[in-house]
């Protein structure tokens, strides 16, 4: 299971046609003074995240060794949008429990094999529903074993039992590790020096050594640094120097890295990149760079005016660009990423359009001082399950 994007060709013309129909539409938004008329179909997104928590079609099938994804990219969305309730949290603690192996972690289904990925979703859905019921489904102990036994001898963790070793698994394993509570030096072993070792000449992180620097990777590396309070391990202005440029000036979205086309998931990939940033250079010593005071690197209004009028389809969710349509994955991941610009850095909301379109705030950065672990999930699910472990 590929949790990230897959590839995708840039061609002159693809790009023309997409920068040429956004940018029409922005310009006349723009010029008209329209903003406040820009909204958040809330409730056409919601009604259509919960037909598929209820029901998805049969050419769904393909995606069996998924299904822990759909719950999280679902609960999550759900919750981003202020209506995930006590209605779906023993549904959700439910199906999980049939998910989880006997030796530790979660499958992509029941009776499959253990693998970080849906491990990851599985938890952080688990912490969205935010119930003692939920939160007894894991054994962490068994937890703790399976982690342990996904160490890899590179430094990294493996996705599963022979399974390949890259950026993800860091990720998986750590946030895991923080949200239950388990995260131990053992488990941090070696885990600063592979991930320096992925830091591309770019700036950014690869999913793998020698490879180029991705927007997916560079979040899932500087987080899993951030958890451990670690990130000044990495070369922190080159990385803010990569990230600020993968802002598109004409559409206002992120593209996932160099040559390629904007993309709504990477509104959280790339834009809960900064908060990071501006976590790490505080617990490196804010004297090594002088921290700005009311924002983090990047233009929030445009992305949100990206997102809002670029790729909420008509019947529901969220898409990665005009004439696509609409899934789970990109649903979840504009939304977060739509809610991380809608909090900066000193709790100002900037805010495109009126108070219906606030969402609720994302927990992306991670604070060792206050116990926040730099997790996908929402500021109050993420104190809920501190508080409980």
């Amino acid at each position: 299971m590929v949790i990230l994007d897959g590839p995708e060709t840039l061609t002159s013309e693809d790009q023309h046609s997409c920068e040429e129909n956004v940018l029409a539409f922005f310009k006349h938004v723009w010029l008209s003074g329209a903003q406040a008329e820009i909204c958040l179909q809330r409730e056409a997104h919601l009604a259509w995240l919960k037909r598929g928590f209820t029901s998805l079609p049969p050419n769904f099938a393909g995606l069996d060794a998924s299904r822990p994804w759909f719950v999280f990219w679902i609960a999550h969305a759900m919750e981003v949008l202020g209506d995930f309730d006590d209605h779906w949290a023993p549904k959700v603690a439910s199906f999980l429990s049939h998910c989880q192996d006997p030796t530790g972690g979660f499958a992509g289904g029941p009776s499959q094999l253990p693998h970080l990925a849906p491990t990851y979703a599985a938890v952080s859905a688990l912490m969205v529903a935010g119930t003692e019921e939920a939160y007894q489904v894991v054994d962490r102990a068994a937890m703790y074993d399976f982690l342990m036994r996904m160490k890899s001898p590179e430094g990294g963790f493996k996705m599963h039992d022979e399974g390949e070793t890259d950026m993800r698994g860091c990720y998986c394993a750590i946030a895991v590790a923080s949200m239950l509570h388990i995260l131990t030096d053992e488990l941090m072993e070696g885990i600063p020096e592979y991930i320096c070792r992925c830091q591309t000449w770019e700036g950014g992180i690869a999913g793998e050594e020698g490879l180029e620097a991705h927007g997916g990777y560079s979040y899932c590396g500087l987080a899993t640094l951030c958890i451990a309070g670690k990130a000044d391990a990495l070369d922190l202005h080159g990385f803010l120097k990569w990230a600020v440029h993968k802002q598109m000036t004409h559409e206002g979205g992120f593209q996932g890295r160099a040559n390629k086309l904007v993309d709504s998931c990477y509104s959280f990939w790339q834009g809960a990149i900064f908060p990071l940033l501006h976590e790490a250079f505080r617990q490196g010593g804010s004297e090594k760079v002088p921290l700005p005071k009311d924002h983090c690197w990047f233009a929030p209004e445009p992305l949100q005016m990206y997102l809002l009028l670029a790729c909420q389809h008509p019947a529901g969710g969220l898409r990665d660009k005009p004439n696509k349509s609409a899934d789970f994955y990109h649903t979840c991941y504009a939304l977060s990423g739509m809610a991380v610009s809608q909090y900066d850095v000193s709790n100002h909301t900037p805010l495109l359009g009126d108070l219906g379109n606030l969402l609720e705030r994302t927990d992306a950065r991670s604070d060792q001082r206050k116990k926040k672990p730099s997790t996908l999930v929402s500021k109050d699910a993420t104190f809920s399950s501190w508080h409980y472990y």
